[in-house]
């Protein structure tokens, strides 16, 4: 797997709402998962933002479930940003499920990627309804 996000949804829960998702991760070199519950268009709002990245070299765009708190079962975090004047792009990583010891598991790594594959990610995001297609696949 080179530098991608797969996201499958394991469960629907017609009962409240929610859908269990798994978010799978990679760099290239790195790779990570987790597997949280949210609403059907939780990732909608971050796929409206992303489709128009940048609008400001200096503006990132953040999603995050979750807290970077222990009370928290667990921690992702999305930031999208231009490192360079010219809008070279990455995607910063970070997932914690805030679980001890030999249980943890915490990754934090970048993507180095371009506005355009961005903006298709965003595209698709935006697009993906998890009742109809239990699978989402991006590639930088």
């Amino acid at each position: 797997m080179g530098s991608a996000i797969k996201l499958k949804v394991l469960a629907l829960d017609d009962g409240d709402g929610f859908i269990h998702y798994e978010i799978t991760i990679s760099n290239g070199q790195i790779r990570t998962e987790l597997d949280f519950y949210d609403s059907i268009d939780t990732f909608q709002g971050f796929g409206e933002k992303l489709s128009d990245f940048p609008r400001k070299i200096t503006d990132p765009i953040t999603f995050q479930v979750g807290e970077d708190d222990i009370e928290w079962a667990f921690f992702l975090n999305l930031k999208v940003y231009c490192y360079e004047p010219d809008g070279k792009s990455a995607l910063r990583v970070i997932i914690d499920n805030h679980r001890d010891e030999p249980y943890l598991e915490k990754s934090e790594f970048s993507i180095r990627t371009l506005p355009s594959s961005l903006n298709r990610l965003g595209q698709g995001l935006k697009n993906w309804n998890p009742r109809i297609d239990s699978e989402f696949n991006w590639e930088s």
